[in-house]
């Protein structure tokens, strides 16, 4: 048995290497930006990741602070975001939280999830 459970190990270790990481746990290791992680994941509900990774690369080519995204149109943002699931909406959740970030939380993502929360469009 305990040379079963290290043969398995052993293929897991060596198949884990062929995995990508999560497009939102990739950004939060490289960019370590509250905001671009909060984006990336309204952007990543019910889309493939590969998908969320290149609109997500798109938009923060265009705007990657709220200051920057509150200047965009919605439809700039669905142009950049597309083909992501749901793009219209998610385009104007971008918007409300851009805003609500700026009105609210001097442009800093709260770090509070109760904060968090309150957000439109962010849930648990």
């Amino acid at each position: 048995m305990k040379h079963e459970i290290d043969r398995i190990i052993e293929i897991l270790r060596k198949s884990y290497m062929e995995w990508r990481e999560p497009i939102v746990t990739e950004i939060s290791h490289k960019k370590r930006d509250p905001y671009k992680i909060l984006i990336s994941t309204i952007i990543s509900l019910r889309t493939k990741d590969d998908v969320t990774r290149e609109a997500s690369r798109r938009l923060y080519k265009r705007a990657g602070t709220p200051e920057k995204m509150i200047r965009l149109q919605p439809e700039t943002i669905e142009k950049a975001i597309y083909p992501a699931g749901f793009y219209k909406n998610k385009a104007l959740t971008i918007l409300n939280v851009s805003y609500d970030l700026i009105e609210h939380y001097q442009s800093k993502v709260p770090d509070n999830l109760d904060e968090l929360l309150k957000l439109k469009g962010v849930g648990r």
